[in-house]
């Protein structure tokens, strides 16, 4: 029985060994989703740092990207400048960021002056296009979206207009955003990303092709930018509004609002 059990007691061990190599070096085995997930936290990782690591010369561009970015830091300028409540898109189609090899990110300075706006371009998006990127001053950015309600209250206040006061929260600070594309993993759609490394993969970091807004920004005033993160199932959650309520295709959109002169929704 001695004999037995001392034989039971190397055999287990060895039977551990041998499924864990199976399961380490199967193509379909546990380890591969196990890689994928770890490989996948890099979505949520600031992709600022990326950049920064690849950053080693100039990279071609094309009259696209820096009409497109141009446009963006006028119009984040105005509305800067403008210190109220108002709306205003950039006024050129937004690329896709995957065709373009195209991503951006916008980051508090640590100064507290402003934000920094990084271009990437090149394969991926991944080298930073210097003549692009600059600092914004006097500007911080924000999200309509987050855990506490802010797509909803502001959808009912701006969109439906069933709520006859701004309730807050209504939008989101932040201390960075990255655009950039994704290819939509094995369920989702590929396109334009946008993700707010602080929160994680709680809530929109876990959507994809989740900036369709049409170019529409957003500011409460004092230099707060806000971008719009969309989603394709409800008019708002935590992971934004609706991407239906940027065109103009839906009658009570931002875009038909703000074009017929809607008290609310005003243009800066």
């Amino acid at each position: 029985m001695g004999s037995l059990n001392r034989m039971v007691m190397y055999i287990i061990p060895l039977l551990v060994l041998i499924v864990a190599v199976l399961v380490f070096y199967g193509e379909s085995g546990m380890w591969e989703d196990l890689k994928e997930t770890v490989l996948g936290v890099t979505d949520y990782v600031d992709f600022e740092v990326g950049l920064e690591e690849l950053d080693g010369g100039e990279v071609v561009v094309s009259d696209n990207q820096k009409l497109f970015v141009s446009r963006l830091v006028d119009v984040i300028g105005q509305m800067r400048d403008a210190n109220k409540t108002c709306f205003s898109q950039v006024s050129v189609s937004v690329p896709d960021f995957g065709e373009e090899g195209m991503s951006l990110s916008l980051k508090v300075d640590d100064s507290g002056n402003g934000s920094q706006l990084i271009v990437g371009g090149g394969a991926g998006g991944k080298q930073i296009v210097t003549s692009l990127s600059q600092e914004i001053h006097g500007v911080s950015p924000c999200v309509i979206a987050g855990d506490l309600r802010e797509a909803p209250n502001f959808f009912s206040y701006y969109i439906s207009q069933s709520s006859s006061a701004l309730i807050e929260p209504n939008y989101r600070n932040v201390r960075g955003l990255d655009i950039r594309f994704s290819d939509g993993g094995t369920f989702g759609n590929s396109g334009n990303k946008i993700e707010i490394p602080e929160f994680g993969n709680s809530f929109v970091n876990d959507e994809n092709d989740n900036f369709e807004n049409e170019g529409w920004l957003y500011t409460p005033g004092n230099g707060v930018i806000c971008f719009f993160p969309t989603n394709y199932v409800t008019d708002a959650s935590e992971d934004g509004i609706g991407n239906e309520w940027f065109d103009l295709g839906e009658k009570d959109s931002i875009a038909n609002r703000a074009k017929n002169g809607d008290s609310k929704v005003v243009l800066c």
